[in-house]
């Protein structure tokens, strides 16, 4: 459908550009038509012409279409092809064409030129993991001189080498290109890759194969001391994490650590591996506490749970109820070393009536070692009161009296 539409158009566009009296043609002879021919050859038709007129030659391939005019002499028409069209192989159509009428057609096959081989290749993905489940693509594509594809079936060597292995593929070309699948290595290293045929040789391509998923580890924790002062870090760090295949993991690799605490709270911190070791701090809690913490490769592999203990950092402190000023004074708060108590360090009071009853919940930080506290007395009764104030972990219970010339 598409020769006789080429056929039909060229038709009316060479009978609108006819004017006058038209010429005639009594027959055309077949002189020179080669039937096959190597791409980039010259091609020239060649007809015996009896009559007046000289037909035009349409040219038809996967380039296009296009119209050749005759060269006349001694009673025979020329018609050399255009170079485009003798370069690209496959099937050639001609028509030749006079006042309307197609007086002979055929075809021309025009083969890959013989020699100088050209390659392009592809590979993807470049970045591959380690094992014997992933692969990369290789796909190359051999032509001739003037860009046509080989013909089927042409032998393709795809050559690899990974550290000191060096391999072979034999490949065959098919609906014009050579493709092989190359399996991954149990080794994290770089794969390099080169095709040749016929004695061209492609640019060299590389593959990166990365170390598989992690396996299983282990955790461990390095801390200046064991008590609860929330000023001082505890670091986590990983055991060298390796994939199956016995490669250390990828630098960069996020280890999450999670810490579930004694009181049920669950605090996050996470680290990236270098040299397969990932590291990741958090602040010592600022009361006695139990930890239990666990390491996390999302999605791959996890560490067995280890436990952390802190002990109170506070040792001892003294409490005193300033009963004309209604203010609790508390101080100096001494550590595990008999020192001051850094600024800041929360205090929190909770207040009983004399049925055990809380009626009211107290915070302050210390300063200077010191904090006091005034005593939200509004509301209350008199009676004895016991306070349970909480510095750190550490407990102490405070009974005051509270009486009427104190509430008034």
């Amino acid at each position: 459908m598409k020769k006789y539409f080429y056929i039909f158009m060229s038709i009316l566009i060479l009978g609108c550009a006819d004017s006058g009296e038209e010429e005639v043609v009594a027959a055309a002879v077949h002189v020179q038509i080669p039937r096959k021919t190597k791409a980039g050859k010259p091609i020239t038709l060649q007809f015996g012409i009896t009559g007046e007129g000289t037909p035009l030659l349409m040219v038809s391939n996967t380039l296009g279409t296009t119209v050749v005019n005759g060269i006349r002499s001694d009673g025979k028409v020329s018609y050399p092809f255009p170079s485009e069209f003798t370069r690209k192989s496959g099937t050639c159509l001609w028509y030749l064409l006079h006042n309307k009428e197609v007086l002979d057609q055929g075809r021309i096959e025009i083969l890959n030129a013989a020699a100088n081989v050209q390659m392009e290749t592809y590979i993807g993905p470049r970045n591959i993991y380690a094992g014997p489940k992933d692969y990369t693509m290789l796909v190359a594509v051999p032509t001739d001189v003037y860009d046509n594809p080989v013909v089927e079936g042409t032998e393709l060597n795809v050559h690899t080498q990974f550290m000191d292995t060096k391999e072979s593929y034999k490949v065959t070309t098919g609906h014009l290109i050579g493709w092989q699948r190359i399996t991954s290595r149990e080794k994290a290293s770089r794969l390099f890759i080169n095709t040749s045929s016929q004695g061209i040789t492609s640019r060299e391509l590389a593959v990166d194969i990365h170390p598989s998923q992690a396996t299983p580890f282990t955790i461990t924790y390095q801390r200046s001391h064991s008590y609860a002062d929330g000023n001082q870090v505890i670091t986590f760090s990983t055991s060298v994490i390796r994939d199956r295949y016995d490669n250390i993991v990828s630098d960069g690799t996020t280890v999450i650590f999670i810490v579930a605490t004694s009181e049920g709270v669950k605090l996050k911190t996470q680290g990236n591996t270098i040299n397969g070791i990932a590291r990741a701090s958090m602040l010592h809690p600022d009361r006695a506490a139990n930890w239990k913490v666990q390491g996390f490769v999302l999605g791959a592999a996890n560490s067995p749970r280890i436990a952390v203990d802190f002990e109170a950092a506070v040792i001892s402190y003294g409490v005193e109820f300033l009963k004309k000023t209604n203010n609790l004074q508390i101080g100096p708060v001494f550590g595990y070393l008999a020192q001051q108590q850094p600024d800041g360090m929360p205090v929190h009071i909770e207040m009983f009536n004399n049925n055990e009853n809380r009626v009211g919940t107290i915070t302050g930080v210390l300063v200077n070692g010191f904090c006091t506290i005034a005593l939200p007395l509004e509301h209350r009764s008199p009676g004895i009161y016991r306070l349970q104030i909480d510095i750190g972990g550490t407990i102490h219970n405070e009974l005051i009296e509270l009486t009427d010339d104190q509430l008034e």
